[in-house]
């Protein structure tokens, strides 16, 4: 949506570990034998007693204050997208969720990442790709009109696209290359502006941008389908949006054409 006020997407916020605090007279209560052994003072049993309690102290605050081996760890981008993933299989099956004549391409689509998943590079994944994902579950959930459905069924199914004719897991990225144009000739010094579609149905949601003007200007974005415009930063005119499938090629160029 061009000229849309700006927003950031907060991350998602995991769980830190989890410590054991005590207090250093609680540590050298439990450290302490509760019962002295009953001996001359300067036996040999009260001499091991004696150094008994040092050392128990060391390994008892050791064993308190070193991070439970039961607690919970930061789950990693592809735990996060197997969720993501579940999530949408689950809401899909739900019988509040009415998707119409889209059900069989979703639920090829969701199935089809579901089996792909496990061949996933963690390096291939990026927060955005991830969130997409968990984006178009809550899209499902909060507005499943047809329009919305169509669009979710879509984005999937240019995933989809994106790893069938990679061959690769999930993720992934395409270099997008974009040329302002007027009458064919290229026009320089545009801002060039990006959305995913289904981000449009989500309030908030701010456009990203390419790190420098036109033309020619380029960036990495995740497989999907992005409408794309172009902004005149001098007098603030704004060119149509055009809607783009980025899917199924490492390299992709755009022609956008400006007023």
């Amino acid at each position: 949506m061009p000229g849309g006020a700006a927003a950031t997407h907060q991350p998602s916020t995991l769980r830190p570990r989890s410590t054991v605090q005590l207090s250093a007279s609680a540590l050298l209560a439990l450290a302490r034998p509760a019962v002295r052994p009953c001996c001359r003072p300067g036996s040999r049993i009260d001499i091991l007693w004696r150094l008994m309690k040092p050392a128990a102290l060391v390994i008892f605050i050791a064993l308190a204050i070193a991070p439970s081996e039961a607690a919970a760890q930061p789950p990693t981008g592809t735990d996060e997208l197997r969720i993501a993933l579940l999530d949408l299989q689950t809401t899909l099956s739900s019988p509040s969720i009415e998707v119409g004549r889209a059900r069989p391409r979703l639920t090829a689509a969701i199935t089809w990442l579901i089996n792909n998943h496990p061949r996933t590079n963690p390096a291939d994944l990026s927060v955005e790709y991830v969130r997409s994902i968990q984006q178009a579950a809550e899209l499902l959930k909060i507005e499943p009109s047809p329009d919305v459905v169509e669009d979710v069924t879509s984005e999937l199914e240019a995933k989809v696209d994106h790893c069938r004719k990679l061959g690769i897991g999930m993720g992934g990225s395409v270099l997008l290359r974009v040329d302002t144009r007027r009458v064919g000739a290229p026009v320089e010094n545009w801002q060039v502006l990006y959305l995913l579609k289904i981000y449009e149905r989500v309030p908030g949601a701010v456009p990203g941008n390419f790190p420098r003007l036109s033309t020619p200007t380029e960036r990495p974005v995740e497989p999907g389908r992005y409408w794309i415009w172009a902004r005149d930063p001098s007098t603030g005119q704004v060119s149509d949006r055009s809607l783009v499938t980025v899917a199924g090629q490492k390299e992709l160029l755009v022609d956008i054409a400006v007023p």
